[in-house]
């Protein structure tokens, strides 16, 4: 799958009740309760391209994004890929999927930067998950929000391409902390085409114009735009 695994410290500290809480979806979660709805679960550290899941292939297991940016998409029957949405801290994937015995993954979900992801194995779903109201209603709650950004992923194509670029920006690097109004810049040109549907050619021209505005500025290597 294109894993590595992270040391038995970093598993703890990653598996541990207190960790957890802090995280929107377990707070106000009884410390044991936490316990049991992470049972073998496992930290798995994924590098660029890395995939978590692959489309079409039956649902293992479900999680949550600890912190970097993967990307979620499809593929259509000439091998072109359609990117449907960008994940990052925080956020659950897959989980509505657990309840069906024989479901599939819809989208493929694969790193863009390096991250690292709680993986949930389905048993533990089936055991500890499916029989507690409180964890439904913040599953549904979870993707609620879910297909609110697929919406406005969609609803971005009636806009100028240029506005199509900043709204993904935006809209993921908003969750970063901001450093002199500049925020770090994740997705490659080709990420960014598949986002909002248009050719990877046509965003290097916008990026370029940008750079030329001041709009973007490089440092070792690594992009960063300015917010305002």
């Amino acid at each position: 799958m294109g894993f590595f695994h992270m040391n038995v410290n970093s598993q703890v500290s990653f598996l541990s009740t207190s960790y957890w809480q802090q995280i929107d979806f377990f707070k106000n979660l009884a410390p044991d309760v936490i316990k049991d709805i992470l049972v073998d679960a496992e930290v798995i550290e994924a590098s660029p391209k890395k995939i978590l899941f692959y489309e079409g292939e039956p649902t293992e297991g479900f999680g949550f994004v600890i912190d970097g940016v993967f990307k979620l998409y499809r593929t259509d029957s000439m091998g072109r890929r359609a990117i449907t949405d960008f994940i990052s801290t925080g956020e659950l994937i897959a989980a509505m999927l657990m309840e069906n015995e024989n479901s599939v993954y819809p989208i493929t979900v694969q790193a863009v930067s390096f991250g690292r992801f709680l993986k949930i194995p389905k048993s533990t779903y089936i055991n500890f998950w499916s029989h507690r109201p409180e964890i439904i209603k913040k599953i549904q709650c979870a993707s609620m929000v879910r297909i609110q950004s697929l919406l406005n992923m969609r609803d971005t194509q009636r806009l100028g391409l240029e506005k199509r670029i900043a709204f993904v920006l935006v809209k993921q690097l908003a969750k970063y902390a901001v450093k002199n109004n500049f925020l770090k810049v994740y997705f490659s040109r080709s990420d960014i085409a598949d986002a909002i549907g248009s050719a990877p050619e046509s965003v290097i021209r916008v990026f370029s114009q940008w750079s030329k505005d001041g709009l973007i500025e490089t440092n070792n290597g690594d992009e960063y735009i300015n917010l305002e």
